[in-house]
């Protein structure tokens, strides 16, 4: 038989072994909950995120559908439009092409009854020979501009006296001059003549040339008239002379003028004295009565929380 003492212990020992595994069971249970929950709250997380995702796209996709669809509407009516207008070109074309051989009278153009179109292949001779031809005449063309500009060129600077050799080539270049009316070349403005013929110097400038920067007129830094010195002398710009130069040492009395400033030294001091006597009359009103007591401590937190209401 087991005495009171024992069994008291083996009861409490049996208390004690439910009591610990009943904490364990529940810190085992908390511990699930938190780890559930925590799953909980990062799949609440993640589906916020892709829902918002979804949206952003979705916003994004519809954007984007209305754009195409405004500019597919765009183009279909530029698409009619054009259509249209061709349509109505070809009717009246055949409208007018009908009325004029409405009289019975055989017409140059083959009709398609089906569309109503005028057909002009067989009817149209072959023009390549003729556009070569005028192509061909063009390139000739521009050599010879471009040979009558170099021999006006050359001859710009000719003597008033010529030898007889150079007659014909005078008179080349006096032919040759016409061909620089379409460049917009000004008339010489220094030599009057009374003759109806242009200057013999004309052009005095080079026409106007394309080249890879751009479209710009480069006017040439050359005359060959007869008073160009006088003119170049009227021309000049009139500046001062300039002072001779003096040699030799001079002695010049420099005198000696010491400038005295605004403010005086006496009246910095004053200045002074009175700014220090205004800024203790301040201080002196901005402390408070009782120097002792907490002058320049930190309020309490407490005081700033909870402050004093009076009643």
């Amino acid at each position: 038989m087991m005495s009171n003492g024992s069994l008291m212990l083996f009861c409490v020992n049996i208390f004690y072994f439910l009591f610990v595994s009943f904490r364990s069971r529940l810190v085992i249970l908390k511990s699930d909950m938190d780890i559930i929950s925590r799953l909980n709250k990062k799949n609440h997380e993640a589906a916020v995120r892709a829902r918002r995702m979804n949206k952003s796209a979705r916003r994004l996709l519809d954007e984007q559908i209305h754009k195409l669809e405004a500019s597919q509407k765009q183009k279909t009516k530029s698409l009619e439009r054009n259509t249209e207008s061709v349509a109505t070109i070809l009717q009246e074309l055949s409208e007018t092409a009908r009325s004029r051989y409405s009289d019975g009278t055989d017409s140059p153009i083959a009709w398609d009854e089906d569309f109503c179109l005028p057909s002009f292949r067989d009817k149209i001779p072959d023009q390549t020979e003729k556009i070569n031809r005028e192509k061909a005449d063009i390139v000739n063309l521009k050599k010879d501009l471009n040979e009558k500009l170099k021999t006006v060129k050359l001859h710009s600077h000719r003597q008033k006296w010529k030898p007889e050799k150079n007659r014909k080539e005078e008179q080349r270049s006096k032919n040759d001059i016409t061909v620089i009316s379409h460049f917009k070349s000004t008339p010489c403005r220094y030599v009057l003549r009374k003759k109806e013929t242009q200057c013999m110097y004309f052009p005095c400038r080079l026409p106007e040339t394309y080249h890879s920067i751009g479209f710009q007129s480069r006017p040439v830094e050359y005359n060959a008239l007869s008073n160009y010195e006088e003119l170049s002398h009227r021309s000049r710009v009139v500046l001062p002379l300039k002072p001779a130069p003096v040699s030799g040492n001079f002695n010049v009395a420099v005198d000696k003028a010491v400038a005295t400033p605004r403010i005086s030294v006496k009246d910095r001091i004053r200045g002074l004295n009175q700014y220090v006597k205004e800024m203790k009359a301040r201080n002196e009103k901005s402390k408070p009565k009782d120097w002792a007591i907490r002058y320049g401590e930190p309020i309490p937190r407490r005081l700033l929380f909870k402050t004093v209401i009076p009643v």
